[in-house]
C-alpha cells in the first residue's frame, strides 16, 4: 500500500515536485482512523452475532435500520451543509455566523428530533401498520431512540472540525471510540451476568454512540476560538433553509437504499434471516473498504484539479485508483466465492452459513461498483451533485420493486440481488453522465488501457 500511496503521489504531480504531502497525509490519516475503525466495528459485529445467535443479531440489525432511517432528517444533508459553511465562515474569520448556523442547528435538531421520537413511539405502541408489534423490537426500539438527537448532534460535531479541517479529531470519535466503548460495554455487560439480549446490544451500542459524542464535544470546543460562546450570532436562515434541500435529498436517498433490504426482510421474513443478512453484507463491505478510505482525500484533490481545469490529470488520478481498487475487488470476491461458507461460519457462526449467496452477490455487485468508483467523487466535486442524488433516488426506486418482487419469494437471495443490482445500475448510469458532461472516462476499461500502455511504455525504455 505504500508503494501505491508513493505512484499515486508520483502519477498526480506529474513528477517529483507539484501537489505535496496534503494528500499523502490524508490518505494515510483516512486509512489509519478507518482501516482501525472498521476492525473495531466488525469485532463488535461478530461478537454480538455469536452472543446473541442469528435471531437476536437480527432483531437488534432490524431496529438499527430503522434508526438510521428515522435520523435521516436531522443527521443526513446537514454534516454536509456544515462543513461547507464552517469552512467559508472560519477562512473569513467570521465566527458570529458560524455561532448563528450553530445556534439554529441546535433549534432544528431539538425539535424535529422530539417530533420522530414522538411519532415512533406511537407508532410502535399502536402496532400502527404492523409495525414494531414484537415486544422486544418495541423495547429495543425505545433504547435506540434515546441516540437519536445525541447522534445527531455528534455528526454536527464532526462536520463542523471537517470544516476546520480537523479530519483526524473529527473522525476518531465515531471512528475508534464509539465501537471501543460498545465493545467494552458489552463485554462489562456480559461479566456481570446480564443476559445478552438485543435490548442490552441496544444499550451497549447508545452507551458508544454517547461518550463518541461527549469526546467530539471536547475536541470542538478546543478547536474554536476564545470567546466563542459569548460572540453575538448573526443569521443567514433562508440561505440555509435553501441549500438543505438537495443534500437532503441525497443522503435520503442513499440511507433509504442501504438500509431496505433490511426492513424489508424483517417485514417479509424471520428476525434470523435479517441478522444472516446483516452479517453477509457487513463482510462483503470489506471488499470496498479501500474506496471508503480513499474518497475523503481524492475528493478535494478533484475539487483543485477541477477548477484548475486540469482534467488530465484528474483522468490520471482516477485510471490510476480504479486498477487498484478493481483488483481489491475482485479479490474479495474471487476470495468469497471460494471460503464464504468456511468464512460464515467461522466468523459469525454456523446459524450464519445460509448467508454464503447473498454474500458472493453483494461482493460481486462491489465489484463491479470498484471498476467505476469515482463516479460520485467526480460529479460532487465538480458541482454536479444533482446528478448522484438523482441516481441514488433511481436505485432506491429500482430496489424496492426488486425487493417486493424477489424477497418474499427468494429470501435472503432476493435481498441481495434487489441490492447489488440497483446498487450497480445507479453507478453505470453515473458513469456514462461523468463521459458526456466531463469528458473523462472513469470504467475500468479506460484504466486498463491506459495501464497497459504505461507498462508497454516502461518496457519499452528499459529495453
Amino acid at each position: 500500500m505504500n508503494q501505491f500511496v508513493a505512484r499515486l503521489r508520483t502519477v498526480v504531480q506529474g513528477g517529483q515536485n507539484g501537489i505535496a504531502g496534503y494528500m499523502l497525509r490524508g490518505v494515510s490519516t483516512s486509512f489509519l482512523l478507518q482501516g482501525f475503525g472498521l476492525a473495531l466495528v466488525t469485532g463488535s459485529s461478530v461478537l454480538l452475532a455469536r452472543l446473541l445467535g442469528a435471531a437476536g443479531y437480527g432483531t437488534y440489525s432490524y431496529v438499527l435500520a430503522w434508526l438510521e432511517i428515522l435520523k435521516i432528517p436531522v443527521a443526513y444533508g446537514l454534516p454536509i451543509l456544515v462543513q461547507r459553511e464552517v469552512a467559508v465562515y472560519a477562512a473569513r474569520q467570521d465566527w458570529p455566523l458560524v455561532r448563528g448556523l450553530f445556534t439554529r442547528l441546535n433549534q432544528f435538531i431539538i425539535a424535529m428530533s422530539a417530533f420522530i421520537i414522538g411519532l415512533a413511539v406511537i407508532t410502535a405502541t399502536f402496532g400502527i401498520a404492523g409495525l414494531f408489534e414484537d415486544a422486544i423490537e418495541r423495547r429495543t426500539l425505545f433504547i435506540a431512540l434515546v441516540s437519536l438527537p445525541i447522534a445527531a448532534f455528534s455528526a454536527i460535531r464532526a462536520a463542523t472540525l471537517n470544516g476546520l479541517h480537523l479530519i483526524g479529531k473529527a473522525a476518531f470519535p465515531d471512528q475508534i471510540v464509539r465501537p471501543s466503548t460498545t465493545i467494552v460495554a458489552i463485554g462489562i455487560l456480559w461479566l456481570l451476568g446480564a443476559r445478552l439480549t438485543a435490548e442490552t446490544a441496544m444499550i451497549a451500542q447508545v452507551t458508544g454512540i454517547t461518550c463518541a459524542f461527549g469526546l467530539g464535544v471536547l475536541f470542538l470546543w478546543r478547536a474554536l476560538p476564545a470567546g466563542f460562546a459569548a460572540l453575538p450570532a448573526r443569521f443567514e436562515t433562508r440561505t440555509w433553509a435553501r441549500a438543505m434541500g438537495p443534500f437532503l435529498l441525497h443522503g435520503a436517498s442513499y440511507v433509504v437504499w442501504a438500509s431496505l433490504a433490511v426492513v424489508m426482510l424483517g417485514w417479509y421474513r424471520s428476525p434470523a434471516e435479517v441478522g444472516v443478512y446483516r452479517a453477509a453484507a457487513l463482510a462483503a463491505g470489506l471488499s470496498i473498504f479501500p474506496i471508503t478510505a480513499f474518497v475523503a482525500t481524492v475528493s478535494p484533490l478533484v475539487a483543485r484539479l477541477y477548477a484548475e481545469g486540469d482534467t488530465a490529470r484528474i483522468q490520471k488520478v482516477v485510471s490510476t485508483t480504479t486498477l487498484a481498487m478493481f483488483a481489491f475487488g475482485f479479490c474479495g470476491v474471487a476470495g468469497y466465492a471460494l471460503i464464504g461458507h468456511w468464512l460464515l461460519a467461522f466468523v459469525f457462526g454456523p446459524e450464519f452459513d445460509s448467508g454464503y449467496w447473498p454474500l458472493v452477490i453483494i461482493a460481486g455487485g462491489n465489484w463491479v461498483f470498484s471498476g467505476i468508483w469515482s463516479v460520485g467523487v467526480l460529479l460532487d466535486m465538480s458541482g454536479n451533485q444533482r446528478f448522484p442524488a438523482m441516481a441514488y433516488m433511481g436505485a432506491l426506486v429500482v430496489n424496492l420493486v426488486l425487493g417486493v418482487v424477489l424477497i418474499p419469494r427468494l429470501g435472503l437471495i432476493g435481498a441481495a440481488i434487489s441490492t447489488a443490482g440497483s446498487w450497480a445500475l445507479a453507478h453505470m448510469w453515473l458513469a456514462i453522465v461523468v463521459t458526456r458532461r466531463l469528458g473523462i472516462r472513469p470504467d475500468i476499461m479506460r484504466s486498463l488501457v491506459w495501464g497497459v500502455a504505461r507498462f508497454a511504455g516502461r518496457q519499452q525504455a528499459n529495453g
